[in-house]
């Protein structure tokens, strides 16, 4: 971690990255374990995609001023600890009221809150939601999910997510619980 990141190019699994554009490391994130990190109070805000695992486990947000981002990891995302987070106001069509988009598995554990704004969160594999957390839009995944503990999904497809996970004059419904 030289507090530079690459924009651009082609990324391993161990973060290395060929080509691309060196740009200063967005505030509050680090890179270590093969991982991106948010480990403290405050981040940068944004769309921040990843090549490997995403770790969110620091409390960046507040009630009052929540986290703006939306991250898409070609692998696993895991999120604790306390954030207060908001879908990133992208003006991408394709980006537009995405709140986590995970090439792997989705881990959602403790107090974190995501109902400030409706979010399209996209999981490729399995998601497990658990803790205090609350997400206000709703959830596509291929494989099973679990809710647990009091964790709330207040389904949501009204603020106009239309990017590719979103299903184009489809009208989302739930099929099982």
């Amino acid at each position: 971690d030289d507090g530079f990141a690459t924009t651009g190019g082609t990324c391993d699994t161990s973060g290395y990255c060929l080509g691309g554009t060196r740009v200063t490391l967005p505030a509050g994130w680090s890179f270590s374990g093969g991982k991106w990190k948010v480990t403290g109070s405050s981040a940068a805000s944004g769309v921040f995609y990843s090549e490997t695992g995403v770790d969110i486990s620091g409390s960046p947000g507040t009630d009052a001023s929540p986290w703006q981002a939306t991250i898409i990891s070609r692998e696993k995302i895991n999120v604790s600890g306390s954030p207060r987070v908001k879908p990133y106001g992208s003006t991408s069509e394709e980006l537009k009221n995405h709140l986590f988009v995970a090439g792997d598995d989705l881990n959602i554990d403790g107090n974190v809150r995501a109902d400030y704004a409706g979010g399209a969160v996209l999981v490729k594999k399995k998601f497990e939601i658990k803790g205090d957390t609350s997400i206000n839009g709703f959830i596509i995944g291929r494989d099973d999910g679990d809710l647990m503990g009091n964790a709330k999904i207040t389904y949501s497809c009204d603020f106009g997510c239309s990017g590719p996970g979103c299903p184009a004059g489809t009208t989302i419904a739930t099929v099982s619980w």
